[in-house]
């Protein structure tokens, strides 16, 4: 039986992910710490990301494009009223 791979996440949004996860457990270590400084970079750093993962969800691959998994609300609505649907 032949296994047939799919792509779900590019390269750039699997690093946007997890340099996510590091940076804030990094943000919540250093205000623990009281480092403020390295904390405010970080909040920096997670900014950049932010506006980074936002500008590649417009341009990016077309596994990363918020218009292919992200849906209107009338086709939530719909898929929610059809249970035998549901996965």
């Amino acid at each position: 039986m032949a296994v047939e791979r799919v792509r779900i996440w590019d390269l750039p949004t699997r690093l946007f992910h997890w340099t996510l996860v590091a940076l804030i457990a990094f943000s919540w270590w250093s205000a623990e710490e009281e480092h403020l400084d390295w904390h405010l970079w970080s909040g920096l750093a997670i900014l950049s990301l932010l506006i980074f993962r936002l500008l590649w969800g417009l341009v990016g691959s077309s596994t990363a494009r918020f218009a292919n998994f992200v849906r209107g609300p009338q086709s939530i609505v719909a898929y929610l009223k059809d249970m035998k649907g549901w996965r």
